[in-house]
């Protein structure tokens, strides 16, 4: 049975060895955020991808997260636009606070490359996680984010932008777990 599971593991790793990934770090004057992604389907209706980050910052907070969305083109009236949706689980923690927020946030992602300036691009995110879905601390999580790309190689890109990070605690006072500018580079191998 083991040798079952251990040969069954092996396949697992060998087939996400053939996937797509992507690996993302982005660094601000006071944070460090990176990601992994990776390919974990594709159908008619668009590519699944699963994804885990981790960002960090010189007050001491912490934000882990895992999530899965669906991406794909958004239509043929907006060539270049990609859109996404999707879910994630957010574990989030202010230090000078003593704040830990745990919350399943939904959202979307847009990405529109620029018509005859094929290697620019602007993007952005966003994810909301209502009380419903807010433990520990949080009463309520939102992130946002915004920026501008230029693809420096077929499968690397460089940008910078602005990523909000926060929420409100149970008192409903806010709680910033991350506010800055980045650059960054996104590879995909």
């Amino acid at each position: 049975m083991f040798r079952q599971l251990g040969l069954g593991l092996v396949l697992i790793i060998a087939a996400w060895g053939a996937q797509a990934q992507t690996a993302m770090v982005a660094l601000g004057d006071s944070s460090a955020h990176f990601r992994y992604g990776m390919l974990i389907g594709g159908q008619s209706f668009g590519r699944s991808e699963a994804a885990v980050g981790l960002m960090y910052n010189s007050d001491q907070n912490l934000l882990a997260d895992l999530g899965i969305f669906i991406v794909d083109e958004a239509g043929s009236k907006a060539p270049g636009l990609e859109a996404g949706v999707g879910g994630k689980l957010v574990y989030a923690r202010n230090d000078p606070l003593k704040q830990n927020f745990f919350v399943g946030a939904l959202g979307g992602s847009l990405r529109y490359a620029i018509p005859g300036m094929t290697r620019l691009a602007i993007g952005g995110d966003g994810f909301f996680a209502p009380s419903i879905v807010s433990g520990l601390d949080a009463s309520r999580y939102w992130e946002y984010s915004a920026r501008v790309e230029y693809e420096v190689l077929s499968q690397a890109a460089a940008f910078i932008g602005y990523r909000y990070m926060g929420g409100d605690n149970k008192d409903k006072v806010r709680v910033d777990i991350n506010k800055s500018f980045h650059l960054g580079l996104r590879v995909t191998f």
